[in-house]
C-alpha cells in the first residue's frame, strides 16, 4: 500500500508542478514569439511590394491589350467605312 501511496504523491506533486512547467515552456517560448513579430512587418512590406509589382504588370498587359484592340477594331471599322461609302454612292448612281 505505501507503494499507492508514494504514486499518489508522486502523482500529486506533478500535477502540482504542472502549471509551472507550464510557465517555464511559455517563458521559454516568449522569444520566439517576439521574434516571429519582428519577421512580420518585413514580410508585410515584400507582400506590398510583391502586389505593387503585380498591378504595375496587370496595367502593361491591359494597356498592351487595349492598344491592340484599338488598333484591330479601328483598322475593321475603317474598312466598313469605305464599304459603306463605296455601297451608298453605288445606290445614288443606280437611282
Amino acid at each position: 500500500m505505501s507503494h499507492h501511496r508514494s504514486s499518489a504523491a508522486a502523482v500529486a506533486t506533478r500535477s502540482a508542478a504542472c502549471p509551472f512547467r507550464f510557465a517555464r515552456h511559455l517563458m521559454l517560448g516568449l522569444p520566439l514569439v517576439w521574434a516571429s513579430l519582428d519577421v512580420r512587418p518585413v514580410k508585410a512590406e515584400d507582400d506590398i511590394q510583391g502586389l505593387r509589382h503585380e498591378m504595375q504588370q496587370m496595367r502593361q498587359q491591359y494597356d498592351a491589350a487595349l492598344k491592340k484592340l484599338e488598333r484591330d477594331y479601328g483598322a475593321r471599322l475603317k474598312q466598313m467605312e469605305q464599304r459603306l461609302d463605296a455601297a451608298q454612292r453605288t445606290a445614288v448612281a443606280a437611282q
